[in-house]
């Protein structure tokens, strides 16, 4: 009859527990080795270990889009006015988290961003130029707010949670980070005969969910102050206050899809 085979003791009688050892690898590199990969490491905006660890896991890296590739997306009239280089100051200082020159500019750097401006000024633009500057899990996802109006309408409050209390990264507490673009736009919709203010409660949702768990959001609008607390009320501009930094465009920047 074969003998089982026993685990050995520990001191105090019982089985020794199994400890698990994560196991660890290094690699060796010529220098034209390391000298190739950190150029591409930097070509895709992450650092060296970052680039290694995407590449054993993904397969590939994409790397950031070169000048000409933007200019085939936004057009080769893209431009920046004078008149908007105080914005561009300020969001380049919150997504480089640059200290220094978010303080002589006023930007709290653990705030989201309320892009404002009127139509065709190029928050948009902005927002998905400067995005790739952050690092991956502060990097915000884009998402139109009249998409997701016309979701709350498909799948009803699923949605709502999908930008609020579900919006984590997967087996983690970290959250994501989102742009809600061209606030205002959407419209109050209906699921099953319950109306709703979609946008509004998503933000009200995300609001103690910064307190709670510092989930940072960032918004773009056409609207002012003054239309922000009439559409979506006071109580949810009082909290505005306290999720974002405002920055504004000047009231005489131009249109530049014309």
């Amino acid at each position: 009859m074969e003998r089982s085979e026993q685990r050995p003791k520990s001191k105090g009688g019982r089985p020794a527990k199994a400890v698990r050892k994560e196991k660890q690898f290094s690699l060796r590199f010529t220098e034209a080795e390391y000298a190739s990969v950190k150029e591409r490491a930097a070509n895709a905006g992450l650092t060296f270990i970052m680039y290694l660890r995407k590449m054993a896991l993904l397969g590939q890296v994409k790397a950031r889009q070169n000048e000409d590739e933007r200019r085939k997306v936004y057009g080769l009239q893209f431009r920046i006015d004078d008149i908007d280089r105080p914005v561009v100051v300020k969001l380049l200082a919150y997504f480089l988290q640059d200290e220094s020159i978010a303080a002589a500019e006023g930007i709290d750097l653990h705030k989201g961003i309320l892009l404002m401006g009127p139509i065709g000024c190029g928050k948009t633009s902005l927002m998905t130029l400067l995005r790739v500057l952050a690092p991956e899990s502060y990097r915000p996802q884009i998402v139109s707010c009249r998409d997701v109006s016309f979701e709350f309408g498909k799948i009803g409050y699923d949605a709502i949670a999908r930008y609020s209390r579900n919006a984590f990264f997967p087996y983690s507490s970290i959250p994501r980070v989102h742009c809600f673009d061209d606030l205002g736009v959407e419209q109050n919709m209906s699921f099953w005969g319950n109306n709703c203010n979609v946008m509004g409660e998503i933000l009200l949702s995300r609001y103690d969910l910064l307190i709670s768990h510092k989930m940072v959001t960032h918004v773009t609008t056409n609207l002012n102050s003054q239309e922000l607390e009439d559409g979506y009320g006071n109580r949810l501009r009082s909290r505005m206050r306290v999720m974002f930094n405002l920055i504004a465009f000047d009231s005489a920047t131009m249109d530049k899809r014309h």
